[in-house]
Formats: C-alpha cells, sequence, structure tokens
C-alpha cells in the first residue's frame, strides 16, 4: 500500500519553510544523543541526560506561513490546517482539532473524558508546559458515584488562555457545524458499536461510510464556542449531564453550593504542571543509547532482532508498560511555522466510557483510571544544530520506543517509521500486529514469539494509533497512523 497517495502531507510531499535573514549550519555526527521531553504519571519517573540541548541560532528567522496537523480524521485533520491558515498558532489549532476528535471518535475521546497537553517552543526552548486535565478529575462529588469529572474543556480553555492567540469562538464553532452536517463514520467506530449489542441504544446500528449527525452535541458546542467553557460547568448546560444522573444528584446534593463547587473550583488549582523529566520512557531511550548499532547495519535483521529483545527484556517486568487495558486515546499534533510544538492527548477508560449519553450530547467516563499511560512526546537530536527533531502522542512507552529506533536510529520516515509493523507487551506474553499492510518478518516474528508466549489477544484487534510529526532543518513532514484512519494535512 502507497501511504503517499492517501496522506495529505507524506515524506513524498514534505514542507519547507522559507528562511529569510541570516544563513545557518547544520551538521550531523551520526550521533545518537537525544533531548527528550516527556510527560506521563507512571508510577516510575526517571530523570534522562542523553545530550546537549540542541543549539537555536537566534538570528534564523523562519516564515510564519506553513504548518501541519495529523489527527486520526481527516476533517480533524483539516479544521486544524483552517485555524493554522487564518493566523492561529499551534495551539489554536491543536484545540479546534481536538474538540472535532470528540465529535467524530465518541468511541475513544469526548467531552466527558480527560487527558494531557504539552505545549513547547522549540526557537525559545523553554521548559514545556504540561495541562493536565486526567489525574484530579476522578474525585470529589463525581469520582464518589465513578463517574470523571468531564474536565476536556476546561483543560483546552486553559491552554487557550495561557498561549492562544484566535478567539475561542473560532477554534469550537468548526465542530459545532460538523455535529450539525454530519460526519462519515469509520470503520473502527462503526466496529466498536457492532462489538457491544449495548452501544446500539446510544447512536443506533452504524456502517463505516455513512453520514451520523449530533443534533445535542452541536447544541452544546456552539453554547460553549459563544459563552465559554464556564457554561460548561456553572450555567444551565451543566445540568444537562448532572440531570441525567441521579446518582450525581445525590452526591451533589451533599455539597454547597450545588455544582459550582462540585470539585470544579479545586480542579482549577492543581491544573498546569511544569515538568520536563522523562518517565519509564527514559528507560527505553538508554538503552536506544547504549546498544552497538550503527548507522550502516541498524537496517539488517539481526540489528531488529537485538533492539527488539533488549526492548522486551528491560520492560518486560514493569506492570507499568504492559497495554491490556480497555482504556482508548486520541492523538492530536500539530507544529507551526515558529517551531511551536503542541501535542494534546485524549481518552476515555473505557470504549465509549460509561455508555451513558447525556441530555448534552456526549458520554460520561469512568473514574476507575487516571488514564495514567497517556504520554505526549517532544524530542529533538543533539548532536545536530538543526537536525530532527519531532512530536509524538501515544499511550505505550513501548511503542514509543519502536517508533523512536525507526525514526532515529533505522532513520526511516516519518511514514515509513509508524507504519512499520509492531508489537505489543500484554500480561500474558507479546502480541505481534500480522495483517496487510503490518505484515512482520517471518523470522523477527519467530524471534519475538521465542522470547515471550504469545499473547491471547490478537494485536490486530487493539492496534493504536500514533500520530507524528517531524522535522529536518527547516522541512517538516507529518503522518496520520493508517491504524487510526486519520490523514495529515499541512499549508504552506
Amino acid at each position: 500500500m502507497n501511504y503517499s497517495d492517501r496522506q495529505g502531507l507524506t515524506e513524498d510531499a514534505p514542507l519547507q519553510g522559507r528562511i529569510k535573514g541570516f544563513s545557518f549550519k547544520c551538521h550531523e555526527d551520526g550521533g545518537l544523543k537525544m533531548t527528550v521531553i516527556s510527560f506521563t504519571v507512571l508510577s516510575i519517573a526517571i530523570t534522562i541526560a542523553l545530550g546537549l540541548q540542541l543549539i537555536y541560532q537566534d538570528n534564523i528567522l523562519v516564515e510564519r506561513g506553513h504548518g501541519a496537523v495529523a489527527t486520526d480524521y481527516k476533517d480533524c485533520s483539516e479544521i486544524g490546517t483552517n485555524i493554522l491558515r487564518k493566523g492561529g498558532n499551534a495551539v489554536d489549532a491543536a484545540i479546534a482539532a481536538t474538540v472535532c476528535m470528540t465529535v467524530v471518535s465518541p468511541h475513544k475521546t469526548g467531552l466527558g473524558g480527560g487527558g494531557y497537553a504539552m505545549i513547547y517552543s522549540h526557537k525559545d526552548r523553554t521548559q514545556p508546559l504540561i495541562i493536565d486535565f486526567a489525574k484530579s478529575t476522578v474525585q470529589g462529588a463525581f469520582g464518589a458515584v465513578n463517574v470523571r469529572l468531564p474536565a476536556l474543556l476546561r483543560g483546552l480553555a486553559r491552554a487557550h488562555a495561557l498561549r492562544g492567540s484566535l478567539p475561542w469562538e473560532q477554534l469550537i464553532s468548526p465542530s459545532a457545524k460538523l455535529a450539525q452536517a454530519g460526519f462519515i463514520v469509520t470503520k473502527e467506530f462503526a466496529q466498536e458499536v457492532d462489538a457491544n449489542p449495548n452501544f446500539i441504544s446510544l447512536y443506533g446500528q452504524l456502517e463505516q461510510g455513512q453520514n451520523l449527525t449530533l443534533p445535542k452535541l452541536s447544541e452544546t458546542l456552539n453554547t460553549v464556542a459563544y459563552h465559554g467553557a464556564d457554561e460548561m460547568y456553572n450555567g444551565n448546560l451543566s445540568r444537562k449531564f448532572v440531570d441525567g444522573s441521579l446518582e450525581i444528584q445525590k452526591q451533589l446534593a451533599r455539597y454547597e453550593p450545588a455544582i459550582e463547587h462540585a470539585n470544579v473550583t479545586n480542579f482549577f488549582g492543581h491544573l498546569v504542571y511544569h515538568r520536563s523529566d522523562a518517565s519509564a520512557l527514559g528507560n527505553v531511550l538508554e538503552v536506544l543509547n547504549v546498544l552497538p548499532i550503527s548507522r550502516e547495519n541498524s537496517s539488517t535483521l539481526d540489528s531488529q532482532l537485538l533492539f527488539a529483545e533488549t526492548l522486551i527484556k528491560s520492560n518486560r517486568h514493569s506492570k507499568a508498560e504492559l497495554t491490556d487495558t480497555e482504556e482508548r486515546f486520541s492523538s492530536v499534533v500539530v507544529m507551526d511555522g515558529l517551531d511551536s510544538y503542541v501535542v494534546i492527548i485524549t481518552g476515555l477508560s473505557a470504549v465509549f466510557g460509561l455508555g451513558r449519553l447525556t441530555n448534552a450530547g456526549f458520554l460520561m467516563d469512568t473514574a476507575e483510571s487516571n488514564l495514567e499511560k497517556l504520554t505526549p512526546v517532544v524530542f529533538s537530536e543533539a548532536a545536530s544544530v538543526c537536525g530532527l527533531r519531532g512530536i509524538i502522542g501515544t499511550d505505550d512507552v513501548t511503542l514509543a520506543a519502536e517508533l523512536f529506533y525507526n525514526l532515529i536510529i533505522r532513520r526511516l520516515n516519518v511514514t515509513a517509521a509508524i507504519e512499520n509493523p509492531r508489537y505489543y507487551l500484554m500480561s500474558d506474553g507479546i502480541s505481534i500486529e500480522n495483517k496487510f499492510p503490518h505484515v512482520m518478518d517471518h523470522t523477527l516474528r519467530a524471534h519475538l514469539s521465542s522470547m515471550l508466549n504469545l499473547s491471547a489477544q490478537d494485536a490486530d484487534q487493539f492496534m493504536k494509533s500514533c500520530n507524528a510529526i517531524i522535522k529536518m532543518k527547516d522541512t517538516m513532514t507529518g503522518h496520520s497512523d493508517s491504524r487510526g484512519g486519520g490523514v495529515a494535512s499541512r499549508f504552506r
């Protein structure tokens, strides 16, 4: 399969910004040293030091008028790109694309879910800003009845207040219009509904390719667009999702005053986190840094076997790396012409959350999980003045390591790196993708199978989508994973 035909932005059509002002020099020494900025809420946090900070000359002026957006849905990538085209920055585009994903993918994200946003300026090299709207959303009156506080809009509003540029209304309205006019149901969405008869009552019997409208959700988003996110929590709109749950009403009755202080205010106090320490991903990257693999032999089968064996051995005993979970997630990655990088990862604790469709048109989520494995990552190559750097969104450290190996050591382009066949560490063994177009080499598959038992869970039934945008010198390229069915979008 030629992914170039499917993508709006691929290695065959890279986006190159025009450089103004002074010239600059770039060099590469073949080293694997990286500066990695990762945020997770895994129980183990390991600080890594893998290289010097990438030098970015202050006299280089990059033209603002280009950028890229990658999501799991074509319309969402285009909505984000349109925001960039209107003069918005990466934060604006990421917010707009994330709200779009809550419309088209209610099985894996939504207004009732949670997540994290990472905002980073590669030009300024400041500490990344992390906005956490997952960890503190499972407490209080909602958490007492196993319902996540629907804080996604609050987290996005916080990002907008801190770093956004365009008016809030312009970011939310496109998704409200999409929900009203309808969108094309994806194969994944239809399959999730078909897999559980209980979900048919939520959206009806769905077929891939049909047009689905969500008028209630459209009305909610329109209200939020024109009156702000506060309307979701303190206005009449809040009653639409509270009144649908008798359990929540009973719990809220214990709080004074009612919903205004149902852990919403306290939630704000713990919303923003500034962290640049790496998590368990650091352990993986340290492994990459010491492996006896050179650029000359990086694509050989022996090198792939060595990496796979090392990765599995270093992570097989860590429960934090296991992927058997009901959680679902969606990633949005954006890069603009000023070298601002934004990753927003949102998700639900289970497919369709609690399976309760509120009067506000979105699903509530269970509070059983903090969505702790959602992992936005920003990385840059330290051995080159303006070498490889980029952004990735995933919920699996092992998967992130596979992507880094493909990008950094094997030097695959972003499309090949993401579409490469994967393996997942499960509690009962290893699950390997083996269906077209993600068919693994037979020898590598046999080697992996000899290391661990094959899991009873079929990797092709829960393939994880991972979107990424990378930049080398002033050339920007992005790819939306075919596993998620998305298409990356860009503009010059």
